[in-house]
């Protein structure tokens, strides 16, 4: 089991230069329920005054069977004087498989009048796609131009995505401007 518990913990926590009465309690009740924190010291909460210890406020306690399971780590100041903390539980291995219920097939040959109905559903011709006709002017060399225009269009698409074509254009606009330099430097000079 995994609890989180926000007190002010003894000395023996690590950040605390001051022990308090609750923490030495806190302390024994680890010992007596044989929980173990998973925090190593580093503070989770900043001071804001002036001559106060950063502390270690925001416990995470574990089970000694999940211990080895568990990283606790604070993670970055996010412009809170409480840092946020997190607990990282690693999954073990065996992962539980979920059997798939069966699907259940209706019997087709029973003589009542639903199994009737289904079977004549199940029976019943495959709708088709009525055919489309083209018009009087679509002739072969208009499908032939059209197929060229979609392909044209393909290579047109996968072209302008290439690195080839960006390198290109950054080529080219490199040589225009120089030659604008160049332009300029030529009316400056004159």
């Amino acid at each position: 089991s995994l609890c989180a518990v926000i007190s002010t913990p003894g000395e023996s926590c690590g950040a605390n230069s001051i022990v308090n009465e609750q923490g030495e309690a806190l302390e024994e009740v680890l010992t007596e329920t044989d929980l173990v924190w998973l925090n190593d010291g580093r503070p989770t909460r900043i001071s804001d005054r002036q001559g106060d210890t950063d502390s270690v406020l925001d416990l995470a306690l574990v089970s000694p069977d999940l211990n080895a399971l568990c990283r606790w780590d604070v993670l970055g100041h996010h412009g809170s004087h409480h840092l946020p903390c997190a607990i990282l539980v690693k999954k073990s291995a065996k992962m539980r498989t979920q059997n798939r219920a069966s699907a259940f097939h209706y019997d087709r040959h029973q003589p009542n009048v639903i199994s009737q109905l289904r079977l004549k559903v199940h029976c019943s011709p495959i709708k088709t796609r009525t055919s489309f006709q083209q018009p009087p002017w679509w002739t072969p060399e208009v499908a032939q131009a059209w197929a060229e225009k979609r392909m044209a269009t393909k290579a047109w698409e996968k072209a302008r995505k290439s690195q080839n074509l960006s390198e290109e254009r950054g080529r080219a606009l490199t040589e225009r401007k120089n030659s604008l330099a160049i332009y300029f430097k030529q009316i400056a000079r004159e």
